[in-house]
């Protein structure tokens, strides 16, 4: 058996820390899956049974529904942040990598010669062209927020 050179140890490295951003990056998609339609669920409940329930009750309500948005967009805060840090790794492995002979680089055919890592980097974009993805996310939580404190207001002092 062979010993794993050094190089073949920073490309295996380079290729594992590739996937892992890959990965991280759709935890908050997943996550979304799952909190936005609970957050959604809840705040129906709560307004449909605005009448129903007493002022705690549906404030409450309200309040469980926004703290489920809040935690999602800390699940994206964090994946983000773990991207980063995986991005600083990978910039630096890529460092090391081409610090090798070019010749070295040219011979072996599994050295991924591209750098498109570098785009997860950079915030998605979105089809608004001054704000980015991440920007809306953060408006949508934000407007969900002030439409949950709007509801608990309508319910102490219409009902």
């Amino acid at each position: 058996m062979g010993q794993i050179s050094s190089k073949e140890m920073l490309l295996f490295e380079y290729q594992e820390t590739r996937s892992e951003i890959s990965e991280i990056r759709r935890i908050p998609e997943k996550w979304g899956a799952v909190m936005l339609p609970l957050a959604t669920g809840i705040m129906a409940l709560g307004v449909d049974s605005m009448e129903k329930l007493p002022h705690v009750g549906v404030v409450f309500l309200v309040i469980l529904s926004m703290v489920t948005i809040i935690i999602w967009r800390l699940i994206g805060y964090n994946a983000m942040y773990r991207i980063k840090i995986l991005s600083d790794h990978l910039v630096k492995l890529e460092k090391k990598r081409t610090k090798q002979k070019k010749s070295e680089i040219e011979k072996d055919e599994s050295v991924i010669a591209d750098v498109d890592w570098q785009k997860l980097m950079h915030r998605p974009r979105s089809f608004i062209p001054m704000l980015s993805q991440q920007a809306l996310l953060d408006i949508f939580a934000g407007l969900y927020i002030m439409v949950g404190i709007s509801i608990s207001i309508v319910k102490i002092y219409w009902f």
